[in-house]
């Protein structure tokens, strides 16, 4: 769950970018940071506590955007590469939201489907199911010849 601060009026929430290797992860956090307006957001850089691969964003709107009276501030993490399952189990009780990236090519939908277990699983480790999150589907790699149907790919993965 979000951590609230009512003192200082601040609102502190932590979305994690999963999906299977090569789906473009990496590439959408960075993307994320190109489109976040100017002096809002820091650098894609890794979590000290990772071994390099544990990347983060953490983006505030400016002072004027309040929700409610309160400053919101979104910490965004993923991993580049292969996700380590049991170390995100370490971490995945901070997170309050996923960003499933897919990859729509034709041949990704085993690794899709793995990954979407495996995030199910991460999210268990904490004591909650996946469906007590909110959660959002990004469908990348559209632009490949043998995409698969966005209505194949939810009904896959957003069943």
């Amino acid at each position: 769950m979000a951590n609230i601060d009512y003192e200082r009026r601040r609102i502190s929430a932590v979305l994690l970018l999963y999906g299977p290797a090569g789906a473009g992860r990496t590439t959408v956090m960075y993307a994320l940071a190109r489109q976040l307006p100017a002096g809002t957001h820091g650098k894609v850089s890794p979590l000290p506590q990772s071994d390099g691969r544990l990347l983060r964003l953490d983006y505030r709107p400016h002072d004027e955007e309040l929700v409610h009276g309160f400053q919101v501030t979104f910490r965004i993490v993923s991993v580049a590469g292969e996700p380590d399952v049991e170390f995100l189990k370490g971490i995945v009780g901070a997170v309050d939201a996923v960003m499933f990236v897919a990859d729509s090519t034709a041949g990704a939908a085993e690794a899709n489907g793995a990954a979407r277990a495996q995030v199910e699983d991460i999210v268990r480790s904490s004591g909650r199911p996946l469906a007590s999150l909110p959660q959002v589907f990004l469908y990348n790699k559209r632009d490949v010849r043998d995409a698969v149907a966005i209505d194949t790919l939810e009904a896959s993965l957003n069943a």
